[in-house]
């Protein structure tokens, strides 16, 4: 959950094992920046987060399609700010 400026959201980021992965933590009352979209499933809506940034981190969550880059295998794995592996540094 986010607190924004509309209220509190429902954000889905991914696992907290594929964050770590990528030097990525979030702890309650971070400042951060996420973008994404909403997805409503029935009467609940969820925001669906594509990249998250804290500070000068910025992480690839989902690809440009809305793929999960966490169930990418091995491939969503590597650490570092290649492209395609779901860090950018």
């Amino acid at each position: 959950m986010v607190q924004a400026a509309g209220g509190v959201v429902d954000v889905h980021v991914g696992t907290a094992e594929f964050l770590k992965a990528r030097n990525l933590t979030l702890n309650t009352g971070d400042s951060v920046r996420i973008i994404g979209e909403n997805f409503t499933n029935g009467a609940h809506t969820v925001f669906l987060a594509r990249i998250v940034q804290k500070g000068t981190t910025a992480v690839a969550i989902r690809s440009p399609h809305g793929m999960p880059l966490w169930l990418a295998g091995s491939r969503g794995l590597k650490t570092g700010g290649e492209k395609g592996n779901g860090g950018v540094q």
